[in-house]
């Protein structure tokens, strides 16, 4: 799908029949629901944002963001498939959290925006370059140990649960709000 004519008119609802690629000039594309059928979508110079819950339980279902944005509004089924991103920023904005049990998550090179907790338990985790938490405190559960560049806490509090992490970035706190809380596991 290559939708850069004057005239195109982004559809509410996206669903893919072969693996595809979306491709804008630069475009941000909103769609209401994403569905997958088992198959992959891979996004070219495009900003995607999806506004319902986005269902990947099936290791040929992927979403490949490349160096673009992708957000999703409310929590992913995620249970095998994967997601994966080298360079842009992936986002997820349900405030309730994120579960992923299964599949692989990769934000190599990226940039990992929370609005909520991320709980990753079962799934094969690459850690971003990058870990900014937006509007709550927030959990990040089942990592393993990881390691990122930058952490943006933004006057909130990270929690870890079963989760080492090391930053290489000297990490900002400058209000009483933000702490990173180690609950027994690893801070370097």
């Amino acid at each position: 799908l290559n939708p850069t004519a004057a005239a195109f008119t982004a559809p509410t609802n996206l669903s893919i029949t072969s693996s595809a690629t979306l491709t804008t000039n630069a475009a941000t594309f909103t769609a209401t629901t994403l569905t997958l059928n088992d198959l992959a979508l891979t996004l070219v110079n495009t900003t995607l944002t999806v506004t319902n819950a986005v269902t990947l339980d099936n290791a040929n279902e992927q979403i490949i963001t490349g160096t673009n944005d992708f957000t999703l509004t409310a929590a992913p089924t995620f249970s095998n498939g994967a997601i994966t991103s080298a360079g842009g920023t992936i986002t997820f904005s349900d405030v309730a959290g994120t579960t992923i049990s299964g599949g692989t998550f990769d934000c190599t090179g990226s940039t990992l925006s929370l609005n909520g907790d991320l709980n990753l338990s079962g799934s094969a985790f690459t850690a971003p370059t990058t870990l900014v938490l937006n509007t709550n405190p927030t959990t990040l559960t089942g990592a393993g140990t990881i390691s990122v560049t930058t952490l943006t806490l933004n006057d909130l509090a990270l929690t870890l649960a079963s989760t080492n992490l090391t930053v290489t970035n000297a990490v900002t706190i400058d209000n009483a709000n933000e702490q990173i809380i180690t609950a027994g596991n690893n801070l370097t």
